[in-house]
């Protein structure tokens, strides 16, 4: 009886781990951006750095945008490259929400 009471109580507490931890990720999950009207900005950032590079990019090109499916080593610092399950070369970044501020400040100096 007492080892029943025992499995009862560690289930009980597993669930409430399960529990916090479920809303822990979507916490973590929710978008950070939820202000749809600075895509725009976000975009121009996006082009000007573009434009830093060796190569005259062309944003518009699919194939442009494909080069950039997961974050390079300085970007690892604001989060990292999620594998998808089904296709081990198809990664896409994933952002540190507690990391955001710190990522925005440094695309926009």
């Amino acid at each position: 009886m007492t080892k029943e009471f025992s499995s009862i109580v560690e289930l009980k507490s597993i669930r409430e781990q399960k529990s916090r931890l479920s809303e822990r990720e979507q916490e973590l999950s929710s978008p950070i951006l939820t202000d749809f009207t600075l895509i725009p900005e976000v975009y121009e950032w996006f082009r000007d750095i573009l434009s830093g590079a060796d190569c005259p990019p062309n944003p518009e090109s699919v194939t442009q945008r494909k080069k950039f499916k997961s974050l390079t080593a300085k970007g690892l610092e604001f989060g990292e490259n999620q594998v998808s399950p089904n296709n081990p070369k198809e990664t896409q970044p994933l952002y540190y929400v507690v990391k955001f501020d710190e990522l925005l400040n440094a695309i926009a100096s």
